[in-house]
């Protein structure tokens, strides 16, 4: 590209020779100031990219504890509805309040935990010091009008 040899005779030579190198020098210059403000630029870049994988860390945790709470959420209401099912059959038989959770709320996933044992947790929402008699006591009885 350059050329340190002048075609030039009688001279000239070593005055073309000067400007060519002027020349090569001012190029030189030209091209480690790109190569300054090219660096420069990785260097953003780099730090950006940086802050964009802090974020992206950032929210996979928050999405992997949303996903646990999600599980923790589905299995608290598979015991709630097994309590209220178990409850509804021991008061009257299948209770309407089931069936409409069950048409209304039924949730993806909740069949495979459908195969568990399941249990009871917690305690009754009934007072342990309420006898039989204290409720019947409290009970209005009305005679039946048979005419």
């Amino acid at each position: 590209m350059f050329s340190s040899k002048s075609k030039m005779g009688n001279g000239a030579g070593a005055h073309g020779s000067r400007q060519q190198h002027e020349a090569d020098e001012e190029e030189i210059s030209k091209l480690k100031t790109q190569l300054e403000d090219l660096k420069s630029q990785v260097d953003k870049k780099d730090a950006q990219l940086k802050n964009c994988e802090r974020e992206i860390q950032l929210q996979t945790e928050t999405i992997q504890e949303r996903d646990k709470e999600i599980e923790r959420l589905r299995e608290e209401v598979h015991k709630l509805r097994s309590v209220l099912q178990q409850t509804t059959l021991k008061q009257d038989g299948p209770g309407d309040v089931l069936s409409t959770i069950q048409e209304e709320g039924g949730m993806a996933g909740a069949q495979k935990d459908r195969n568990k044992k399941q249990g009871v947790s917690g305690e009754s929402g009934i007072n342990k010091n309420v006898t039989v008699d204290s409720v019947m006591g409290e009970l209005e009885r009305h005679e039946k009008d048979f005419r």
